[in-house]
């Protein structure tokens, strides 16, 4: 199946060096896995990032045939129309030849980009949310994108449960959850022993950012308590911000900072490793509409324990973790003080083997197969004429 994704921020293809951020690194995941899963997958995005003129640059990223068009901005309130014209421009030039059966958008705002294309040339979309900005108050004109992109697409997914129910703020429409995904290269760690002599001290790892939707003053505090209850532990904080100092200042002043660790921004690879080394992943955060570092403990056979946030009821069970109130400083001391009760009793291979049922490339890419043929189904390839009537009808 050829599949066009078209997302809605994304740090990549830049003209500054490819992966100059991270932003977007889920929806690149996803296509590079639908890639190799065997669909013929294709990015289109466009980067204010040219000096004059426009350019259309064309790479292969993993299997992905990256679409990236390079401009100079104009004035900010004409930038977003601009960019529209633009992705349609760069349709036409370098997609509609390949004509996609189907286009995947990713976030919202991402549906100002696909809907156009979609009706001038009859190629259905769907759309995942991820934004947490969604379960807080839009500004109007965002909350009319946001009705309006998701009563025109075709289908629309959510990445958590949670997040599912925050968009019948904006639709009547059914809400698919299909969550992201965990690579494969997570699958592929060594386990922890189910059994034998533990280790002191034990380990708890929390990857993030030092701001404070993440939760990390609240995170500390019951870290001091579980070790001045006599627990022998030590925390791990993986990611920077400009917080960073100030949580520092918190950890001294609890009397805990020999026994927690900064570790500042850390790549890929070195998360990895820290969760294969680490006994538990700790995730205090305020506002999280999915947490793709707590399913990559998982996939490493490490339990979890995360607040009670729009993805806890898609990523813990009883048998890989613990849910915790949000904000809640002695519930979460408690929590971290039971994991380290029980932790024999967690069983790694198990909490893996679900994990991977759920969150793996080939499970999630599976579900993602199944509702683009669904969509395909109930949308034979419409002429322009039909394309252009606004389904007005569908909240």
């Amino acid at each position: 199946m050829k599949i066009l994704v078209i997302p809605a921020y994304y740090g990549f293809g830049g003209r500054h060096g490819f992966g100059t951020s991270t932003e977007g690194v889920f929806f690149r995941e996803q296509a590079v896995a639908l890639a190799h899963a065997g669909h013929d997958v294709s990015l289109l995005y466009v980067h204010f990032d040219g000096n004059r003129g426009v350019e259309l640059e064309t790479i292969n990223d993993t299997g992905v045939r990256g679409i990236f068009v390079h401009a100079k901005p104009l004035r900010v309130p004409v930038n977003l129309l601009y960019r529209v014209l633009l992705m349609i421009w760069a349709f036409h030039r370098s997609v509609l030849q390949e004509r996609p059966n189907i286009i995947h958008a990713h976030s919202y705002r991402a549906s100002l980009f696909a809907w156009p294309i979609s009706k001038i040339w009859g190629v259905p979309y769907v759309i995942t949310e991820h934004s947490s900005t969604l379960s807080g108050e839009l500004p109007r004109q965002w909350r009319l994108v946001a009705r309006w992109g998701f009563g025109q697409a075709d289908a629309v997914l959510a990445v958590s449960n949670g997040l599912a129910l925050t968009l019948r703020r904006y639709t009547r429409r059914k809400v698919l959850v299909i969550p992201n995904l965990v690579q494969r290269s997570f699958f592929t760690g060594d386990l922890r022993a189910p059994k034998g002599p533990r280790r002191q001290p034990l380990k708890f790892l929390s990857v993030g950012r030092c701001h404070p939707n993440k939760g990390w003053d609240v995170l500390l505090q019951s870290f001091a308590l579980l070790v001045h209850s006599g627990v022998d532990a030590i925390l791990q904080l993986c990611g920077g911000g400009a917080e960073c100092p100030d949580l520092e200042r918190i950890s001294a002043s609890l009397g805990v900072d020999d026994r927690v660790q900064f570790l500042g921004r850390v790549d890929r690879n070195n998360v990895r490793r820290l969760m294969e080394e680490c006994d538990c992943h700790v995730m205090a955060s305020r506002v999280e509409t999915f947490g793709i570092v707590n399913v990559e403990a998982l996939a490493l056979g490490k339990p979890i324990i995360m607040t009670d946030t729009d993805a806890a009821s898609t990523i813990v069970n009883d048998t890989n973790g613990l849910v915790v109130p949000i904000g809640d400083v002695e519930v979460l001391a408690l929590s971290m003080k039971r994991i380290a009760e029980t932790l024999d009793e967690y069983d790694s291979e198990a909490i893996r083997e679900r994990c991977s049922a759920q969150f793996s490339e080939a499970a999630v890419c599976a579900r993602l197969t199944e509702i683009y043929f669904a969509v395909l189904a109930e949308n034979p390839v419409r002429s322009r004429a039909e394309s252009w009537r606004p389904r007005f009808g569908r909240n």
